[in-house]
């Protein structure tokens, strides 16, 4: 080896701990989220079907509000507008608590399943003697 590529070689050798140790560092892996840090938000009503039919959504628009109460329940709002006549109705569905489970999260209310929340999607059911209430709103 001539003289300029040992020095080349033993400058590089000189280099390494410098490179090595300007290494990037692993990224820190976010922290993991609640289920009602997860779920809260307002969504976009895309479906609603009452015991008596479902709601045409071209004459109504609708939002369901998810507030967080606590690590492990909401507040849920729904907010209804009969485009017509611009008249609206906002109700107080009241808290569920939630349950992650098998990739989705479980909305449950006096021991009644009250829906779920997956990918983005929020699906709420009402119970009465009447039959069930469905709601599903997207973010």
């Amino acid at each position: 080896m001539n003289r300029l590529s040992r020095t080349l070689v033993l400058g590089l050798l000189t280099l390494l701990p410098f490179v090595q140790s300007c290494k990037k560092s692993n990224p820190i892996d976010p922290q993991p989220t609640t289920p009602a840090t997860e779920v809260a938000g307002t969504y976009q009503l895309t479906y609603a079907q009452a015991p008596s039919g479902t709601l045409s959504l071209t004459d109504y628009s609708g939002t369901i509000n998810v507030t967080r109460v606590d690590d492990s329940s909401v507040n849920l709002r729904l907010l209804i507008v009969e485009k017509a006549t611009n008249e609206q109705s906002d109700v107080d569905l009241g808290n569920v608590e939630l349950l992650r489970q098998a990739g989705k999260i479980l909305l449950s209310a006096d021991g009644q399943q009250a829906g779920s929340y997956q990918n983005g999607t929020i699906e709420v059911l009402g119970h009465s003697p009447d039959g069930t209430l469905t709601l599903r709103g997207k973010r």
